[in-house]
């Protein structure tokens, strides 16, 4: 038979790990949650202009296996759904370990097919990105505009 102050103590160490064990599991929950809406690929699609992945007839999953099927090894780092010379298409920006620069993989969103895969070192990853603000820019300038 336990001793009332020994039975105070072991409710006491209970309370304690039953406290732990739901702050961990709220805290892997919600890190998970976190890590999901940021990690490229797993998410909503980012779109160029709105609309854009309603008029595609390839899912996104579909174009994202066809982008990590042609670049072996690697992650996708940026993802979206963009207007590039007249065709509708996923663009993929993948990193490979071990590589600088990005492999950027472009997906026909209507067709499926690969369009180009092009790798783009540090530099040119640099100027892409400047251009796309300026672009981003522009389009909000002349919404803007009366």
């Amino acid at each position: 038979m336990h001793t009332p102050r020994f039975v105070g103590t072991l409710h006491a160490i209970q309370h304690v790990i039953a406290r732990s064990a739901l702050t961990l599991a709220l805290t892997a929950a919600l890190t998970s949650a976190a890590h999901a809406q940021r990690t490229p690929g797993t998410g909503p699609m980012k779109e160029d202009r709105k609309g854009q992945l309603a008029m595609a007839k390839v899912s996104p999953d579909s174009a994202r296996r066809l982008a990590r099927a042609r670049v072996a090894r690697a992650s996708i780092a940026e993802e979206g759904i963009e207007q590039e010379n007249g065709k509708l298409v996923y663009s993929f920006d993948m990193r490979t370990p071990g590589r600088s620069g990005i492999d950027e993989v472009l997906v026909d969103a209507m067709t499926g097919a690969i369009i180009s895969v092009s790798h783009e070192g540090p530099r040119e990853e640099a100027a892409e990105r400047a251009q796309d603000a300026r672009e981003r820019r522009a389009r909000r300038d002349s919404v803007r505009k009366p």
